[in-house]
């Protein structure tokens, strides 16, 4: 894929490490289910769909993929008196998150960290939707308004920075540990 080979150039001729959340599937099939259990199962079984596989340019050989998985798994029933079915546990993948072979059949995402959590809004006849803004089960973040200042939101974009930022904290301790920063892909030493 186009921007893949772009990143995987760069990250070779910079000598970078490039950190790439996996995509989100804005709106994930919602399976048939006789019971909780079954609902998160399904949940989970689909991400192996082709709805959820790796588009560009998360199939970069050297990029690093993050995926997300839930942090919460407990909606806000309470609030509105409705019953709201987690789409997964917690530590569970994300319904919404994207998976998949890359390069060789490499198995992407590489990482996960948290990135939120859908839950489902039974509603009679059929009309069931995905529940995306319950406050329990998104990922808190700050507010860009002075109305309130905090607020959740769902994605792959929120577990990547976490990842980022081990890297880069791992690339600090290595350089401290070598004398000298760390390549890229740490199987040799950058020339001085």
């Amino acid at each position: 894929m186009p921007w893949a080979e772009l990143i995987d150039q760069l990250a070779r001729e910079l000598d970078i490490v490039i950190v790439i959340s996996s995509g989100n599937v804005s709106e994930p099939a919602i399976p048939t289910f006789t019971s909780r259990q079954e609902f998160q199962q399904k949940c989970r079984d689909q991400l192996f769909s082709s709805e959820h596989r790796l588009i560009d340019p998360t199939t970069a050989a050297l990029g690093i993929t993050v995926g997300s998985i839930t942090r919460f798994e407990e909606p806000d029933d309470a609030r509105y008196g409705i019953t709201r079915l987690s789409a997964g546990e917690k530590d569970y993948m994300s319904v919404f998150t994207r998976v998949g072979k890359g390069v060789n059949g490499a198995i992407k995402p590489e990482f996960v960290d948290y990135g939120g959590n859908f839950a489902l809004h039974q509603i009679p006849r059929d009309s069931d939707r995905w529940q995306k803004s319950d406050r329990l089960i998104m990922e808190p973040t700050l507010n860009h308004t002075l109305d309130r200042i905090f607020k959740g939101y769902n994605g792959t974009s929120f577990a990547a920075p976490h990842v980022t930022h081990i890297t880069a904290r791992l690339e600090r301790v290595l350089e401290r540990q070598i004398g000298e920063p760390p390549s890229a892909n740490l199987h040799h030493m950058r020339q001085k």
